[in-house]
């Protein structure tokens, strides 16, 4: 099930099922379990009857039909809540025991089941076309809502509605810059922009430019390889050097960096295969779950060239990283800074 989906069924109050909600994007998780909150608990008096809030890795079951059991007080539903579950780890006989929970709620008919698991403890493969073996089995009688990473066009959406829901007027291509410094994780750029609409109320103007974004915009550790993966993929040497002496003089933690680069060279190479094998780039986005704008430049960078050197660069990041863990006092910098003269120097 898709969050458009999940908006259907919630707008035409079909409320009595199990829902699990995974993927990576946390903030849509919790936004719509807030409209859920919403819709099912109309008295807040009411609440200690009519909501239950669990958490834990391991689902307890006889905590849970406890409170799927007893009946709403004065209401229609109730809602039961149950937050960090670890899908994957569960056993069979668990699977069962969610099963038979899930087709009791159906019967009885006036409760709503919502367990939210991390991406990491739920693996839902590849949508829609490669799910894993443990989505087809809980899909089979749950409710699973997918809540991947939003694209970039759907976040430069959200965005403008922030903003218009405070009177705001702000243009794509400024909410374009908006992600670019803050990032794609949609709780990050919710913090960014309640920052720059108390900023321009506290003005008294009603429209973002791009020059207000600067001193109000915080920069993240997503721009940070942004920027070098630009340098590395333009095969820019003076800027990928200049962008790790920056990282440098911050004290950066270099196997986050090399971690930054090994992933782009990864992905060179796949891309490279898939769109080798004749994969249109919407098929390829789809399928690594990359940025529509990130893969172009990946591809852009990849034009006449075979897999051959993206192998060679992930090999010698693959060599890096044995070397600083073998060789204790080992300066990582340096060896970034050889792997730039080797992969990007011109």
């Amino acid at each position: 099930m898709t969050a458009a989906e999940l908006k259907t069924e919630l707008k035409h109050g079909r409320f009595a099922r199990l829902f699990i909600f995974a993927g990576e994007e946390d903030y849509l998780k919790r936004h719509y379990i807030g409209e859920l909150r919403r819709a099912i608990i109309e008295d807040d008096t009411l609440a200690v009857f009519n909501h239950t809030v669990l958490e834990g890795e391991s689902i307890d079951f006889s905590a849970l039909r406890d409170a799927l059991e007893a009946p709403p007080m004065m209401a229609d539903y109730k809602l039961i809540e149950w937050h960090l579950c670890d899908i994957d780890r569960m056993k069979e006989a668990e699977l069962a025991e969610l099963a038979t929970l899930a087709e009791r709620c159906r019967e009885i008919g006036w409760a709503c089941i919502v367990l939210r698991a991390d991406k990491a403890h739920f693996d839902l493969g590849t949508l829609p076309k490669r799910p894993s073996k443990r989505y087809k089995e809980i899909s089979a009688f749950a409710d699973v809502v997918d809540f991947p990473r939003s694209t970039e066009p759907q976040l430069v959406a959200w965005i403008e509605r922030h903003f218009a829901h405070d009177s705001i007027a702000v243009s794509p291509d400024v909410c374009r810059a908006i992600i670019a410094r803050a990032g794609h994780s949609m709780d990050t750029l919710a913090n960014e922009i309640e920052k720059l609409i108390c900023t321009q109320k506290a003005k008294g103007r009603n429209v973002l430019a791009a020059c207000d974004l600067e001193g109000v915009l915080s920069a993240t550790s997503e721009e940070d390889a942004f920027a070098l993966t630009n340098a590395l993929l333009a095969r820019d040497a003076e800027k990928a050097y200049a962008q790790l002496l920056d990282l440098r003089r911050r004290r950066v933690d270099p196997l986050i960096v090399l971690g930054s680069v090994s992933r782009l060279y990864g992905e060179l190479v796949t891309i490279c295969r898939l769109r080798d094998e004749g994969m249109p780039p919407a098929e390829i986005a789809k399928l690594l779950k990359i940025h529509e704008y990130p893969l172009s430049l990946r591809l852009r960078a990849l034009q006449g060239k075979s897999a051959d050197e993206s192998v060679r660069a992930l090999e010698a990041c693959r060599a890096l990283d044995l070397s600083v863990k073998t060789f204790s006092g080992m300066d990582l910098y340096v060896g970034l800074d050889r792997l730039v003269a080797e992969f990007v120097s011109k």
